[in-house]
């Protein structure tokens, strides 16, 4: 996958989590994980198709989940039941992939994107067909780590062009 597709779904998350959690994040070192690799207690899977082909796979433990929650509820997030939360985090996931999306669409490239999954339990496996480029952000303070991993091939497809 080329390398400049990276950039926009590293600006939609710091952004989206920056905009809708009002948290900074901080990028650390992005690393190819090969085509499988064990996922935290909360995943959320979205498709892609156009300039892309194949998944963005965001992958954070449930104290992650529950800190970027309550700050998207301002605070209130004790009374919140786990389906509650779950659909936020989905919404907060669906935002980013959403932006990234409009960032290649300024660039020229279509993307479209799926409705959520989500994925909850531990020691949950991820393979994938392609090999699973991991983009870890740390969450200001000790608020965890969001991990957005994108399994996915460049669409040589000229219909693909805006």
């Amino acid at each position: 996958m080329n390398v400049n597709y990276l950039n926009p779904f590293i600006e939609a998350s710091q952004n989206v989590i920056r905009d809708i959690a009002g948290l900074d994040s901080q990028l650390q070192k992005v690393y190819l994980r090969g085509n499988s690799f064990s996922g935290d207690e909360v995943i959320i899977i979205i498709g892609v198709t156009g300039a892309l082909i194949g998944q963005v796979i965001l992958t954070l433990n449930s104290k992650t989940m529950d800190i970027l929650v309550k700050q998207m509820y301002a605070g209130d997030a004790a009374n919140l039941d786990s389906d509650l939360k779950r659909s936020a985090i989905a919404e907060l996931t669906n935002m980013i992939v959403g932006n990234a999306s409009s960032v290649f669409y300024k660039k020229g490239l279509k993307m479209f994107i799926t409705t959520p999954t989500i994925l909850t339990g531990k020691h949950i496996v991820i393979s994938n067909k392609y090999p699973i480029i991991c983009i870890p952000l740390k969450i200001e303070g000790d608020n965890g780590l969001l991990e957005i991993n994108i399994s996915a091939i460049d669409n040589e497809n000229l219909e693909t062009r805006v």
